[in-house]
């Protein structure tokens, strides 16, 4: 009698303090008995949870779902009722051989927030990981140490090499283009990381293989949570195509004012000439 007792009280005590919820149900799903867990995880008084029915904390559309666990899967996901919340949860199911309670189960009930909200994570840095590498745009993202650590296809394609763990600034010496002309650097990283944010700034890139390129620039924090600065986001925008049609508009509005002023000159000139002309005549 003794050994049962003791083994009986460490049964309970493992089921009191073990961090998923238990509970044995009657045939028609009453809680006859729950762990604190449970109580825990449905937010409600033990002795409002003992009594009722499990599908009194089911919501209306996972009651048949639950039914299939409890009476046929014996194990599967489903949602409970956690105050005004939905709580997912995983529950595994066996049947308990007790001749006073024909069809009772008991049900081991595990808490999934922690593992639905670590598998949003990662669907969403999947997705987050997708619109930056499809991006048209050079996209780049830095951490707080002026890494790369993620950036799209067209970033890549500007600069014609891997960015991945490379410090932005050793691999992108963008200088301002004023008009054209090479101004002076531009640190995009750093103002970023300050706090500061770069709009539309018009800059000349040189790559390895000496082509300049145009690049358009936008540049900013990157921010936690909490606000705190942990990173830069920039974005580069190839416009290699407008500067060099501006250059071509410039040229040929050039030649235009240049041949207008030569024509001017002539008709000067010849009007100077008729003019002399006439005072002879007369």
């Amino acid at each position: 009698v003794y050994t049962i007792e003791g083994a009986d009280y460490a049964y309970r005590v493992a089921v009191e303090t073990m961090n998923e919820g238990a509970i044995t149900l009657a045939a028609d799903g009453t809680i006859i008995y729950c762990n604190m867990r449970f109580a825990e995880m449905v937010r409600a008084p033990m002795e409002k949870v003992i009594g009722a029915t499990i599908y009194d904390f089911a919501p209306a559309e996972s009651r048949t779902a639950l039914r299939t666990i409890l009476h046929t899967a014996q194990k599967g996901e489903t949602s409970l009722l956690a105050g005004d919340s939905m709580l997912p949860v995983y529950l595994s199911s066996s049947a308990l051989n007790i001749s006073e309670l024909d069809g009772a189960r008991a049900v081991v009930v595990m808490d999934l927030t922690d593992q639905k909200r670590s598998e949003e994570m990662v669907a969403a840095e999947r997705l987050a990981r997708s619109i930056i590498e499809q991006a048209a745009e050079g996209i780049i993202v830095c951490d707080s140490f002026g890494k790369v650590i993620r950036f799209s296809n067209t970033a890549a394609r500007i600069c014609g090499q891997d960015l991945m763990f490379k410090s932005f600034d050793d691999i992108f010496d963008l200088r301002r283009s004023i008009e054209g002309r090479v101004g002076e650097r531009v640190l995009p990283v750093f103002n970023a990381l300050q706090g500061n944010t770069m709009l539309r700034i018009e800059t000349i890139f040189k790559r390895d293989d000496g082509k300049p390129i145009y690049l358009l620039l936008n540049a900013g924090p990157l921010k936690n949570g909490g606000d705190r600065i942990i990173g830069s986001v920039i974005t580069l925008s190839d416009i290699s195509e407008s500067k060099r049609a501006e250059a071509d508009l410039r040229y040929a509005r050039d030649e235009l004012e240049l041949r207008v002023a030569e024509r001017t000159a002539k008709l000067s000139e010849a009007k100077e000439e008729l003019e002399a002309a006439n005072e002879k005549l007369q």
